[in-house]
């Protein structure tokens, strides 16, 4: 078959319909099954993962390709009792007569424990450390405060469920919207006042921010195509049919920055010639992982992955050493040390210089004690977004919109100006994205112009001057630059460099560039991933915005993978939401089910979990514009209790009759059941008014 790039990829079944081969550009994957069709091995470019399943057909373990095993100890209702990890450390779990977690105890003795209200909604988390957070949530489960003993988070949402008001503290957040859902305007309480004009499908095609502005040009299928902003700044993208970028131009007074961007098979990017930087080549591997990166200086830097994960800088992999749940131990004379959960917790450099990291109850960053003998501290709120950096009498602040950071200011701990609010910077981004598009302050306005993947390059003032210039080498360092590093702090889209640490803030967790690795494993476990300390295989092309591996949005990026766009010419991703068909919640709360029909975690075809693929998703249209322009009947916006309550009612009715094994129905019916009801409702959700209904199979 060719696939939406134009390669061609092909499939082979086994007898009972199971995919046991699968080709294409970028990598060759086999599979066999067991007795029941369960996922027993997985191998990809000579790396085998073999799964292994309790005679109730509930996966209890794996081995990856190191032969180190990850296992699990159910209960009878196939509940995770222990969790055996790659490095033989235990984590345990607690449950209520209700099957809710009442506790979790990490390999280090720290314990989590939970209360719920009568939705089964998580109402309080309170550590051993004393530590609290607490959560209020509306009658339709909308959450409506957020709280911990560093801020009180609180949400008002409008007639239609949009989020009005977002008060941190005493900092409030103000959004308005038009007729159609979308956001047009925020203020806040802090002087912030971001005007936004969208088109007729809700796109974002200007921005006004006091005396900065924004205005964007797009083409038919929606990508942006020109961005015009102060100063007499003007960028321009050139790309192919299917959207991939080919040039990027950045005109200002007096100077012009090109960048040209080669692609081969599989949409990797091979190659950009930087009219200011020079030509640099990048090489992958036959999983579709970067290996290596070539400069127009001559050097080359290397990017070499093992069979789990484990990242090299020399192509004998020699020159790290790491331990079986993917810390790195050693590296180039430097060495890490751990606790029992995996979090960093002392860094001593070949010279001898000494960091030591000390972590909360909740598995944040709290603290990093420097060389020279000085503390930074953190804070969060109970959603884990940063709130405060502490460090030498000086305490910078923030305050949030959503998931993006809208102010940054410092304040003296001591001293004249002792209190005040200093160095005041209003930050604005792309439409849900975490791509910088301005930094306001007292001194002026500075346009930020980022590459392809959301990445900033350069920061302009309000002459068309540059004011500062970065390039990351392939670990996400920066490599050379120009101005001052702080002057835009931000580095891969989500990441926020520390410079008293070194260290990138990722919402959930911190990266480290020097090594590429995150300092503490994935909050998801396995569900981000086999590789619990790795960043993303090609940093080109992927993002971990929030510090969770996989990303926020896999289910969007399977819907993509097989072509399932509605048949759309053009279709443009921004445009539409990925759908679950059975909601998250309905699927975790009836995980032992589908683990005990043959659907759990990791336990998919191709070693994913079924819940985030393709086939129990589907892409809405995100606002009603949208959804008249293509002849849909429904769109997303906001939560869909009354969708969730009926697929749960269905799901929970194929439960009964199964009866884990004793009911009515077999697992095969069962399963025969699940996909009949996801078919189902991907076809009704992609009713398009005249026009044939698209539906995966």
């Amino acid at each position: 078959m060719q696939d939406r790039d134009g390669s061609q990829s092909s499939l082979r079944y086994d007898g009972d319909g199971n995919i046991v081969y699968a080709q294409d550009a970028q990598q060759t994957v086999e599979m066999r099954y067991n007795g029941v069709g369960q996922l027993a091995s997985r191998q990809l470019a000579g790396a085998t993962t073999t799964f292994t399943y309790d005679s109730e057909g509930r996966l209890t373990g794996l081995t990856n390709g190191h032969n180190q095993h990850y296992h699990f100890v159910l209960d009878l209702a196939g509940r995770v009792l222990e969790e055996y990890g790659f490095d033989g450390q235990i984590r345990r779990y607690e449950y209520d007569s209700a099957g809710r977690l009442l506790a979790k105890q990490l390999p280090s003795g720290r314990t989590a424990r939970y209360a719920y209200d009568d939705a089964d909604q998580v109402t309080e988390v309170a550590h051993d450390d004393g530590s609290q957070q607490r959560y209020v949530y509306a009658p339709d489960g909308t959450l409506l405060e957020a709280a911990n003993a560093h801020a009180r988070v609180r949400f008002t949402y409008d007639a239609h469920g949009l989020r009005q008001f977002e008060t941190q503290n005493s900092h409030t957040v103000t959004s308005t919207y038009d007729a159609w859902g979308n956001r047009v305007a925020v203020y806040s309480s802090l002087g912030a006042a971001i005007s936004t004009q969208r088109d007729a499908y809700g796109r974002a095609i200007g921005v006004h921010a006091g005396p900065w502005q924004s205005r964007m040009e797009r083409d038919a299928n929606g990508r942006e195509t020109s961005r015009h902003l102060s100063g007499g700044l003007r960028t321009h993208w050139q790309r192919d049919a299917q959207g991939l970028p080919l040039s990027q131009l950045v005109a200002a007074p007096g100077t012009t920055r090109r960048r040209r961007y080669q692609w081969q098979a599989a949409n990797q990017l091979s190659a950009i010639d930087d009219s200011l930087l020079g030509f640099t080549s990048y090489k992958h591997d036959a999983t579709g992982a970067l290996t290596a990166a070539h400069y127009a200086d001559g050097t080359q830097e290397l990017r070499q992955l093992d069979a789990v994960g484990n990242l090299f800088r020399s192509a004998a992999r020699t020159d790290c050493q790491y331990g079986p749940d993917g810390q790195v131990r050693e590296a180039n004379g430097t060495r890490y040390r751990y606790d029992a959960d995996g979090n960093r917790v002392r860094k001593t450099t070949a010279t001898g210089q000494v960091w030591h990291y000390a972590w909360d109850g909740a598995g944040q960053l709290a603290s990093v004690k420097c060389p020279n003998g000085y503390t930074v501290t953190f804070t969060y709120d109970a959603l884990g977004r940063r709130l405060s950096k502490r460090y030498r009498g000086r305490v910078t602040h923030w305050v949030w919109d959503g998931n993006q950071p809208l102010h940054e200011w410092h304040e003296l701990e001591l001293g004249p100006g002792a209190g005040s609010v200093q160095d005041m910077t209003t930050w604005l981004f792309e439409d849900e994205r975490l791509a910088p598009l301005a930094k306001l302050t007292a001194q002026g306005a500075y346009s930020v112009v980022c590459d392809h993947l959301g990445t900033p390059l350069e920061m302009y003032d309000a002459a068309g001057t540059p004011t500062w210039r970065a390039q990351l080498d392939s670990y996400g360092a920066v490599r050379q630059g120009q101005g001052q590093a702080q002057a835009c702090p931000f580095r891969y889209q989500g990441q926020y460099e520390d410079v008293e640490t070194g260290l990138y803030y990722n919402r959930f967790r911190y990266y480290d560039p020097e090594q590429g690795v995150y300092i503490s494993p994935d909050p998801l476990g396995l569900a981000g991933g086999g590789a619990l300390h790795a960043y993303v295989a090609d940093p080109l092309t992927q993002l971990d915005v929030l510090g969770l591996s996989e990303g926020s949005d896999i289910l969007g990026k399977k819907l993509l993978q097989v072509g399932h766009t509605h048949g759309i010419p053009g279709f443009v991703k921004n445009d539409f939401r990925a759908h679950h068909v059975i909601p998250h919640k309905v699927w975790t709360d009836n995980q032992d089910f589908f683990d005990h029909i043959g659907l759990g975690k990791k336990a998919g075809r191709t070693g994913m979990n079924p819940k985030d693929a393709a086939a129990n998703g589907v892409f809405m249209p995100k606002n009603r514009p949208v959804a008249t322009t293509h002849g849909f009947d429904q769109y997303h916006s906001g939560s869909h209790p009354n969708t969730s309550a009926d697929m749960r009612g269905e799901v929970e009715n194929i439960r009964d009759r199964y009866d884990m094994g004793r009911g009515s129905i077999t697992r095969n019916q069962a399963r025969k059941e699940i996909s009949a009801l996801q078919k189902a409702e991907r076809k009704r959700l992609s009713s398009r008014r005249g026009l044939p209904c698209i539906i995966m199979p």
